[in-house]
């Protein structure tokens, strides 16, 4: 409620070698006339009853960690849906990441929001779209294990359309990006993770270049058949992956509005193409036979690393032409890259203000005049977002990596971080287990706050 009062809870099926199983946000939606909750934990997805907290069904991206198969452990199955799924058109979407475990792949999923069976699962390794029939009622699968280890009716993936693709567990294919959605192309976009490549076939890596729609920017239909993909290079073992949900909003091209899709990346660069695939000024298409120059602007602000870059979602401020991100800390924790805080010209990627300060793994949040911002140093930052001075800063727990949200006045925030690896020992797992408490502060002059 808005005073903080619990109304219910529901336990989650536990995953016991999951690193992150707990790291998507929820999407709210009416269906049918009731009111639902779609979030995921672990690898499994889940819609409850908004109101009474009542679970209505479960989709599980894998084997679903059950006896039998029982094969969720680190060295077989560490599937996790950080990827926070969205309604739309019937489905839900959201993507699937091995945690760059070798011998594992991730995809990416759409399963029918009233009832939970799998529409279809699109393979970022082969491209291949997988759609069950119609009368299928599919609740687990994912594009590596077999038949038997998902539960599968026997030759479903050579009797399906376009479900036989090559099931081999690259440890490609994450997808730890939420999707935005162009309802009007009908088109959704998210960005693919980290794929590191060898020429060992000793190895599950594949080979170089990275399969076509790994650590890429994607446009799928709403059908799961892909539209374009685009990404910075070609062959990458430093992991400069995609983890941020794209942005979608408007720019100036030529005296033209243009709609085009904006995400960052680890090399500390963001970049912004035309949701269309297709670049007005010099002609270039999403695959030419040299598509580097397919965005119309890409800015780098700081060098970025495997910790380091544009980790997080951007927020876009349409009415002031601006864009607003942390990047993370880079190479070393106690040493971030500066600046830390950073505010872009939406039109032509020119910087118009920076910030030093702590780094960030947390998507960054805005209203008009204000941009938030939390911080790994447990701080809720506020600043100025014309001048970009800081405003404010709010201890409010353990580091903070989730998303501020701003309801009516309040900003509700929450705080902890760290990484499930098994060993009690472990700094990132002694910080995951550290209860953290959701905070609720009002914006003065607002309404609820006089």
């Amino acid at each position: 409620m808005r005073d903080g009062t619990e109304l219910w809870r529901f336990p989650t099926a536990p995953q016991l070698d999951a690193s992150f199983p707990n790291a998507a946000s929820v999407d709210v939606r009416w269906i049918n006339g009731q009111q639902r909750v779609y979030f995921a934990a672990g690898e499994t997805v889940y819609s409850l009853d908004a109101v009474t907290g009542e679970e209505l069904w479960r989709f599980e991206a894998g084997t679903g960690c059950a006896d039998p198969p029982g094969l969720c452990k680190s060295d077989s199955e560490r599937n996790e849906v950080e990827s926070s799924p969205i309604v739309a058109d019937g489905k839900v979407f959201f993507g699937m990441d091995v945690n760059d475990q070798e011998g594992g792949k991730g995809g990416f999923y759409a399963v029918d929001a009233l009832d939970g069976r799998l529409v279809w699962f699109f393979d970022l390794e082969t491209g291949a779209t997988c759609r069950p029939f119609p009368e299928d009622n599919i609740r687990r699968f994912d594009g590596y294990h077999s038949e038997a280890e998902l539960g599968l009716p026997p030759r479903f993936l050579a009797s399906r359309p376009s479900c036989h693709f090559d099931r081999t567990p690259t440890g490609c294919g994450n997808v730890w990006s939420s999707a935005a959605i162009d309802k009007g192309r009908r088109l959704l976009f998210f960005a693919s993770s980290n794929c590191n490549t060898d020429d060992d076939p000793a190895t599950l890596k594949p080979p170089p270049p990275m399969p076509l729609y790994d650590e890429a920017i994607v446009a799928l239909r709403f059908d799961g058949t892909p539209a374009w993909r685009w990404r910075p290079r070609e062959v990458d073992n430093n992991d400069l992956a995609f983890g941020a949900a794209p942005n979608l909003f408007t720019i100036r091209v030529r005296h033209r509005t243009r709609d085009v899709v904006g995400v960052g990346n680890k090399d500390g660069t963001y970049y912004v193409i035309d949701r269309e695939g297709v670049n007005i000024v010099n002609g270039t298409h999403w695959d030419a036979s040299e598509p580097s120059t397919l965005p119309y602007w890409f800015k780098n602000v700081v060098q970025g690393g495997a910790i380091g870059g544009i980790i997080a979602t951007a927020a876009v401020d349409e009415a002031a032409g601006r864009i607003y991100f942390s990047t993370a800390p880079g190479f070393d924790p106690s040493d971030p890259q500066q600046p830390t805080v950073h505010a872009l010209d939406k039109n032509t990627g020119e910087i118009l203000w920076q910030s030093k300060g702590d780094a960030s793994f947390a998507p960054t949040s805005a209203i008009p005049g204000v941009v938030f911002v939390g911080s790994v140093g447990g701080f809720l930052r506020a600043f100025d977002a014309a001048t970009g001075a800081m405003l404010t800063g709010v201890p409010v727990g353990f580091a903070v990596a989730s998303a501020p949200v701003v309801v009516d006045g309040i900003v509700i925030v929450g705080a902890g971080i760290g990484e499930r690896t098994g060993n009690p020992q472990d700094p990132a797992e002694i910080s995951s287990r550290i209860p953290q408490n959701i905070t609720a502060l009002c914006v003065p002059g607002t309404h609820y706050c006089p």
